[in-house]
Parts: structure tokens; sequence; C-alpha cells
């Protein structure tokens, strides 16, 4: 094979690759055998090696890097975190809502709520950066740390196989860096299957703690053993005034079109009085 047919099957490979990715991981369909999956990318390996100056940082075989070795490097937030605050009883969502209208000077206040389902991980940030090719490609991935600095965790974060690379966008106005807000988690089952491999000291209490223990791995390839997830929820401000987002739905939407993976439970409601009644569903 020549380099000119190898360029055009090594592109063909990775769209396979990452829309069998996205359909298993993201939309909860299985295509393909696991085994279908891993062909693909044994050849799209092997014509790398034998192509070496073809190979991307978008690729799905440059998922997993070095270790790190030391310490997560710490790194200052693009925006500060701000942080949510609960609510463990329906009094306090209508105290809220009384709350706002107060601030707003009406006597009653009226919006409609964006419910999604709460995903308990590690808060991540990702910062897509835009190339000369006028892609957006993953630059860096960080934890939330104090708000202000977070940990480099963008050798784990990468492995994590429902996150794209890089942004499908063909939007000309946006800014040269795009940071988007999540979650990384660890579904139930895979506890259970890390755990058996893992001595009883050395074993995960909780889904939470597993995800957060595999994220700060120095060695990617740990991280990349443990099927980690994301769920992305939020984007800077000048994202979404250059998109004129108006509604959490519709940034959410946004999120989803670009290929990042996002809660697939969530619905809009009109009153607190529906949300309890999808809070008790």
């Amino acid at each position: 094979m020549d380099r000119a047919a190898a360029e055009q099957r090594i592109e063909k490979l990775k769209a396979e690759i990452w829309r069998l990715n996205k359909a298993y991981f993201i939309d909860d369909k299985t295509d393909v055998s696991e085994d279908v999956r891993d062909a693909l990318k044994q050849e799209l390996i092997a014509l790398e090696k034998q192509f070496p100056d073809l190979v991307q940082p978008d690729s799905p075989t440059q998922r997993v890097g070095a270790p790190l070795d030391g310490r997560l490097p710490k790194v200052l937030h693009m925006t500060p975190k701000e942080s949510l605050t609960d609510a463990f009883a329906l009094e306090e969502l209508l105290e809220w809502e009384t709350t706002m209208a107060r601030f707003l000077g009406k006597e009653t206040w009226k919006c409609d709520y964006e419910c999604e389902l709460k995903i308990d991980g590690l808060n991540i940030t990702l910062l897509y950066a835009k190339k000369s090719s006028g892609r957006y490609a993953l630059e860096r991935a960080l934890t939330r740390g104090n708000g202000i600095e977070g940990e480099d965790v963008t050798h784990t974060v990468r492995t994590i196989e429902g996150l794209p690379l890089a942004l499908q966008t063909e939007e000309k106005n946006l800014p040269n860096v795009i940071e988007i807000g999540g979650e990384v988690f660890l579904m139930k089952a895979s506890l259970v299957a890390l755990n058996k491999h893992l001595d009883a000291d050395d074993q995960f209490a909780n889904p939470r703690n597993a995800a957060a223990g595999s994220v700060r791995q120095l060695d990617p390839a740990i991280a990349a053993s443990r099927d980690l997830r994301m769920l992305c929820y939020s984007l800077d401000r000048e994202t979404c005034d250059a998109l004129g987002l108006k509604t959490h739905d519709a940034l959410l939407s946004t999120l989803s079109e670009w290929n990042l993976p996002v809660e697939t439970h969530r619905t809009v409601v009109g009153s607190i009085a529906e949300v309890q009644k999808l809070f008790e569903k």
C-alpha cells in the first residue's frame, strides 16, 4: 500500500473506530463485537507504524501516552470553578424560588427547570484548543482542585474512549480555546470488575473513589484499563455567547452535537412541582 492509499485508509479507520466508540460508550448501542473494534484498531496501529508521519494526535492509537515520572503538575484554570449548592428537601427548592422572585423584584416568578441525574464522580475541566487545521483538539484536562488551580490529568483523561480527542464543529466565530466542564465516573459494574483484580486492602469502597484514584494515576495505562466514563455539562461563557446559547438545554444539545457525552435522561419541566414528581419517579 502506497502512502496516499494508507492516508485514505487511516482516515476511514479513525472515523469508523470513533463511530463504534460513540455508539458503545455514549449511545449505549452495541453495533459490533469487541473483537471487531480491536481488529480495526490493530489495523490502524500497523498502518501508523508503517507510515509514522501520518500519525495525528487525535488518532485512537494516541490515547495512552508515557507515564509521568513525578507528581501531577498544578495548572491555573482559565476561569475559576464555582460550587453547586445542594438541596435535600422540597422546601429548600421552594425557598430558593421565593428568594429568586424577591431578588428580581417580583411577587411571583416562573421559569423552566433542567433536570438531570446527578453523577457522583470527579469534576474535570477540558480545554480544546483551535489548531491550524481549524479543528479543536483536546489540549488539557484539569481537576477542580481549589477552584483556582487544578491538577493536570490530561494523560489519564485522554484514555476515556467515549471522549473525543477533537471536536466536530463547523462554527467559525468561536474562541481559540473552548472550556468544557464535566464529571469523570465509573459504572458500578466496572467497580465490581476492578475490585476482583485487587487485593482486599487495595479495593475501592465506592465508584467515586475508584474514578478519582484512576484519574490521578501517573501511569495512563492503568487508567485506560478501568473503563472510565465522562459526562459533560458546562461550557465557557465566551463560547456560549458566540453560539447565542440562551438556555442550559441548548448548551447540552450543542455539546451532544459536538459528540461530547452528556446525560441522556435529562428533561425540561415547567415548575418545582414537576421537578418533585420527577425526583419521586
